[in-house]
């Protein structure tokens, strides 16, 4: 299979039938065609898995691309260490993240992995 056309995301995928024809075929689109780094990271995958809610690719790519690569959020244990006082809308509209829903859902996030790494008293490997 090859992908023509100029991004994956409007891509078609040329399938050899029967040996002899090719036809051209809309490709899937998945988040790993779009970014191949998208999935790869911890906190895209973490928002991917949220599948009762789910938020567009781009931005889902954001926050990755914010907290992750620009503030150097590398890990869940590290993002987790981050005061709850400082994690703020306040904050995450100051490095990018300007919707309310996305300051929602990531405060949910950071609270949660406050409680699965600090108030457990589990050590747990770093996820990255």
């Amino acid at each position: 299979r090859l992908f023509d056309g100029p991004s994956p995301a409007i891509a078609t995928v040329r399938v050899a039938l029967h040996d002899r024809m090719v036809a051209h075929m809309p490709a899937m689109v998945t988040p790993s065609a779009l970014s191949p780094r998208l999935t790869s990271g911890w906190l895209s995958k973490r928002l991917l898995d949220d599948a009762e809610n789910p938020f567009p690719i781009e931005l889902i790519q954001l926050c990755d691309d914010k907290l992750v690569r620009d503030e150097g959020f590398a890990c869940e244990q590290d993002f987790a260490h981050l005061p709850e006082a400082e994690f703020t809308g306040e904050y995450l509209a100051q490095i990018g993240i300007l919707r309310k829903g996305l300051h929602i859902r990531l405060r949910r996030l950071h609270q949660d992995l406050r409680r699965e790494y600090l108030q457990s008293g589990v050590k747990r490997p770093r996820t990255n």
